[in-house]
């Protein structure tokens, strides 16, 4: 029995194309620009007591951890609420509203980069290959 050599070394199929490719060059999109993000944590304050504000600090949901109350910015509007300072288990820092952290039908539960890796996971990532 004599093995065509022509043949070796070519895929069979398209999965095995992509196997044996050199694979498909990837470039992640940028966060939007509101969004706030930080890979070293920032200075935070701390919670007003004598306004009865709900401390947060410590209390976790998914991948994210409450580390502590931002600042309030100038020309921040008092009637949105608190930011806080969240740390998700890869190591990125957002900031957060305490209304979207507490509310229990909100899906974010990890930061820009943890829910991007987790949609290429599930194949809905939309890209396409560059050449």
């Amino acid at each position: 029995m004599s093995i065509d050599t022509r043949l070796l070394g070519t895929p069979v199929n398209g999965t095995a194309q992509s196997a044996v490719s050199g694979g498909q060059h990837y470039i992640p999109p940028e966060p939007p620009a509101s969004l706030e993000r930080w890979e070293a944590p920032p200075p935070t304050v701390a919670v007003n007591r004598a306004k009865r504000e709900p401390d947060l600090t410590g209390a976790r949901k998914g991948r994210l951890t409450v580390v502590g109350r931002l600042p309030r910015q100038p020309g921040q509007s008092r009637k949105r609420g608190a930011l806080w300072l969240v740390r998700c288990d890869c190591g990125w820092y957002e900031s957060v509203r305490a209304g979207r952290f507490k509310d229990p039908k909100n899906g974010r539960d990890r930061c820009f980069e943890c829910r991007h890796l987790a949609k290429l996971q599930r194949g809905g990532s939309g890209c396409r290959a560059v050449k």
